[in-house]
């Protein structure tokens, strides 16, 4: 059972819009498709989209993303919620790739609680607390721009909890395996120091 296309779709358009805002002039020609390359490391799926006119006024982005799922008392797969790590620029003239933040984003089930924000942590490391931003019919999003630091510390975890409050009370906490980051990071951050020739 997988959802990972309308997860990546619904994700990236969220992250997307908190790190860009609408453009004032029109569209005046057909906007071609982005070329995308792709790749998966461990428990995490990667993407590099960019157009051909990678280095004039066209957004380019990159995303690791690991769908979550559970089983049912059936042992029926059922999602969960996902995990995405996503860097994007609307220009790439006026702000290289290379100078916009990593963007954790989470997406939780729905029926939870928002009173209080989202909370992640890698292995032993610091929470890191995550504003919501968006809920939608396949979840509820949560999301922050994160340090080189937190970005250093997600590079060399093993495992990630997601932590959300339920309505009922108490905390629903979803394990996650890290396993894999390191290497989509290097992948992506590789393509965006050397971009395939178009």
């Amino acid at each position: 059972m997988r959802y990972v296309p309308a997860i990546f779709c619904v994700l990236a358009l969220s992250v997307f819009s908190a790190h860009s805002a609408p453009s004032a002039q029109p569209v005046t020609a057909p906007q071609e498709s982005p070329t995308t390359l792709s790749g998966t490391s461990s428990e995490w799926q990667y993407r590099y989209a960019f157009s051909a006119n990678h280095y004039k006024d066209h957004a380019v982005m990159m995303v690791m993303e690991q769908s979550l799922m559970a089983q049912d008392d059936q042992k029926k797969p059922f999602p969960l919620g996902a995990v995405l790590l996503a860097r994007m620029t609307g220009n790439v003239g006026k702000m290289p790739l290379q100078q916009r933040p990593w963007r954790l984003t989470i997406m939780a089930p729905l029926n939870m609680s928002l009173l209080r924000p989202a909370r992640v942590s890698f292995d032993q490391g610091a929470v890191v607390v995550l504003p919501w931003q968006m809920c939608t019919e396949k979840g509820c999003l949560a999301s922050l721009d994160l340090t080189s630091q937190q970005v250093d510390q997600i590079r060399r975890a093993k495992v990630g909890r997601i932590m959300v409050d339920k309505v009922v009370g108490g905390v629903l906490t979803i394990s996650f395996s890290a396993n894999g980051a390191a290497g989509a990071l290097s992948s992506l951050e590789g393509w965006m120091m050397h971009p395939p020739a178009r």
